[in-house]
């Protein structure tokens, strides 16, 4: 006996700025954008996939210099 089969796709939760499907639009300029509700039980409960960083001794000395240390700063 032959069933139909579903390729079933893993469920993503909402994205936090995903517009609503009555959400106005608004102009911008010569286009026309849609205003974004936000639902902050929907953004609250979003998990960021993991990331991992690395930096070195440079790329601190970089951030430092751009946030605006000097020789001086203890």
């Amino acid at each position: 006996m032959g069933g139909m089969r579903m390729r079933m796709e893993p469920r993503t939760p909402p994205s936090p700025t995903t517009p609503h499907p009555g959400a106005p639009r608004l102009p911008l300029g010569r286009r026309q954008v849609r205003a974004v509700s936000v639902d902050p039980d929907v953004a609250l409960a979003y998990k960021f996939p993991e990331v991992s960083f690395a930096y070195d001794e440079r790329n601190v000395a970089l951030y430092a210099l751009g946030m605006g240390a000097c020789g001086v700063d203890g």
